[in-house]
């Protein structure tokens, strides 16, 4: 009986060196190289969600014009951004050309975009800070900085895209990335060339941050 106890004790310890074993391998081969970029392409939301201050509900004007002050914000918050990011937008701005092509030849998946925000991680998730805290003080919303943006763009005619991983986080099965492209309108308000067009440069400049929702 003794014996037999002693047979059941080594048997159990090891299993458990088995499983601790087989998990450091999961984890190396498997979780590591997925898990750190999701966790990197999921930080976005994660910190718009606990720090962004502003979540109400943004109502367009019916005419759709863009305030002075709407512009500025939204030129300070770039600027924030594009000055946290410093030697890493060369990088941002390969990757959105890279994943523009994918996505072009219909060979976009979330395993290429995973392996992007694992390349990016570093300084991405230091401009996401960044960009909320410049929001905050400007008492932006997710909503209207994103209006603002689209109404620029639109005005001065430059078109941009976005990627959109919403499915991947969100746990959908079968989950797609989208690169979502925005054309400029065929007439935007004068008032709003007016604002957009002297910026034309700057927004030009930042089209990656856009394409990353930076």
């Amino acid at each position: 009986m003794k014996k037999l106890g002693v047979v059941l004790v080594v048997a159990a310890g090891t299993l458990l060196l088995l499983l601790v074993v087989a998990g450091a391998i999961f984890y190396v081969r498997v979780y590591r190289p997925i898990g750190s970029p999701l966790m990197a392409m999921g930080a976005g939301r994660t910190l718009e969600e606990r720090r962004l201050q502003n979540h109400k509900e943004f109502l367009p004007p019916p005419l759709g014009e863009l305030t002075e002050v709407q512009v500025a914000n939204f030129m300070t918050v770039e600027e924030a951004v594009e000055k946290e990011i410093a030697t890493g937008a060369a990088i941002l701005a390969k990757h959105q050309a890279d994943l523009e092509r994918a996505s072009e030849a219909n060979a976009l998946s979330v395993r290429t975009a995973l392996a992007v925000f694992g390349d990016i991680k570093p300084f991405y998730l230091n401009a996401k800070v960044a960009q909320i805290g410049a929001m905050n003080r400007a008492g932006f919303s997710k909503d209207e900085f994103e209006w603002v943006r689209k109404r620029l763009y639109g005005a001065a005619g430059i078109p941009f895209s976005q990627l959109d991983v919403s499915e991947v986080l969100d746990g959908v099965n079968d989950a797609v990335v989208v690169v979502r492209r925005f054309k400029p309108p065929e007439h935007s308000p004068e008032h709003n060339e007016g604002l957009a067009l002297p910026l034309g440069s700057k927004l030009h400049g930042w089209g990656a941050l856009a394409f990353f929702g930076l």
